[in-house]
């Protein structure tokens, strides 16, 4: 069982979304993977961005954005549905 770790605080999530950037409609990124929000490459169920995903909108990509961040607090057990 992962050991809880403690999550970024509000300003370190601000950060990240400034470094992304938000882009409300899917886009390949610099890798040519397909990517939405705040730089989310999947869903929270584990399945894939694709180009031809609907937009969403700034809450929906925070709580995306908050998906990987909050696996990170639990170990790496926590990104299995990644691979």
């Amino acid at each position: 069982m992962a050991t809880l770790k403690r999550l970024p605080s509000r300003a370190g999530i601000d950060f990240i979304k400034r470094w992304e950037g938000l882009r409300e409609r899917p886009y390949l990124d610099a890798a040519g993977i397909p990517t939405i929000g705040y730089g989310t490459l999947r869903y929270e169920d584990g399945t894939p961005v694709t180009l031809d995903d609907p937009p969403i909108e700034e809450a929906r990509a925070e709580a995306l954005l908050l998906v990987p961040i909050s696996g990170y607090a639990h170990g790496p057990d926590a990104f299995k549905f990644l691979v």
